[in-house]
């Protein structure tokens, strides 16, 4: 399972002064998703890993990043067009935040 991976990696990666913060949000309420977003915009955050189910709220989410020049990348979904560092194809769907300690 993925989040088996995520929490693996989160346990090697401490050493670095990593730290990650998981987000969950419910894939039929956007407006969950949305309080997610507007938390993880006013936490002090490296870089953020989420899955952009709802396209126009994401949108909205990653201008916003940079803004912040908070880089992010998709998981599960791709949205053409966006300044994303990169996709990858994975299935579940989970917000990771990373902040360097």
């Amino acid at each position: 399972m993925p989040l088996h991976g995520i929490i693996q990696a989160e346990n090697e990666i401490q050493l670095y002064n990593v730290m990650i913060t998981k987000r969950f949000y419910n894939m039929n309420d956007n407006i969950y998703f949305v309080k997610q977003t507007e938390l993880i915009l006013k936490e002090d955050v490296d870089g953020v890993l989420l899955a952009p189910l709802f396209i126009n709220e994401t949108i909205d989410f990653t201008r916003n990043c940079e803004k912040k020049k908070i880089p992010f990348v998709f998981i599960n979904s791709d949205i053409p067009n966006q300044k994303n560092l990169c996709y990858y194809r994975l299935i579940f769907t989970i917000v990771v935040i990373l902040r360097l300690i």
